[in-house]
């Protein structure tokens, strides 16, 4: 998940992953990273309009490897001409918490795919002009890892219907915190606002689900019967942020993270 108005990932220490209410997903990053860092590799190469595909059709390249985290922006990783989508095989050490980003996905709006350690994980999504050829790895210090990709010249895939509960989900959710956080840290308002934004969220939740086609629906479901009953005031943002696990997942292994929008702050 990601916020308009956090600051940029931190580059040091370890990053446990990307949901959307485990705290590096319960509000994402915005800034910049320096796109000029030379250190790192250059933006991937046009495609053109009437590629030859035959190089990158259904390619496995070379593994990378390597021990202990790579910070942002991340370190080469070779995308061949023709490429419009991957799939990365990804490894590690022990059965810590892992984070695995494809150039500068904040910038793309695209997410970051987090797991565990122990056990093969494939992390799939859309090569884009913009994508750079670095891959940012953050596991503990010392850890093992390995990542293998699999490229493509078919585009990555996303499911429309899920795209859209995605982005409506999106909006609820920053709906429900920007209430807290204009009641609670702001002091924005009184309690008769956030009782009034917090009903409001509840039926635009409710509206959702009731309309959700996609793999995403029970989880709304669940979130929808846990708001039912107004929660203790200035406290809905938490109980929808526990609950919220599940969708931010789903929209991550989508390709279409949520997004919040922070009304107080900057």
């Amino acid at each position: 998940m990601r916020a308009t108005t956090a600051p940029r990932r931190s580059t040091t220490g370890l990053t446990a992953g990307i949901a959307v209410a485990v705290g590096a997903l319960a509000l994402s990053l915005t800034g910049c990273a320096d796109a000029g860092a030379d250190t790192a590799g250059a933006l991937a190469p046009a495609a053109s309009p009437t590629p030859s595909i035959a190089a990158a059709s259904d390619l496995t390249g070379s593994p990378v490897s390597g021990v202990g985290p790579v910070d942002f922006p991340g370190g080469p990783f070779p995308i061949p001409d023709g490429a419009r989508s991957v799939v990365i095989a990804f490894e590690c050490d022990g059965d810590g918490p892992f984070t695995v980003e494809l150039g500068d996905t904040m910038a793309l709006r695209q997410a970051p795919i987090g797991g565990t350690c122990g056990s093969l994980a494939e992390l799939a999504g859309p090569i884009l002009f913009e994508t750079r050829r670095l891959l940012t790895v953050y596991v503990g210090d010392g850890v093992a890892w390995t990542a293998t990709p699999h490229f493509s010249a078919d585009e990555f895939q996303t499911d429309a219907a899920l795209a859209t509960d995605c982005e409506g989900f999106s909006a609820v959710y920053s709906a429900f915190t920007n209430a807290d956080s204009g009641y609670g840290a702001y002091g924005a308002f009184g309690e008769d606002e956030w009782t009034e934004r917090v009903r409001t969220a509840t039926a635009q939740l409710a509206a959702l689900t009731e309309a959700s086609t996609s793999p995403a629906a029970e989880a709304l479901a669940t979130m929808r019967d846990a708001t039912v009953t107004l929660p203790e005031t200035g406290t809905a943002g938490v109980v929808v942020s526990a609950l919220s696990t599940g969708i931010g997942h789903l929209c991550d292994v989508n390709q279409t993270p949520l997004i919040l929008s922070a009304e107080f702050g900057g």
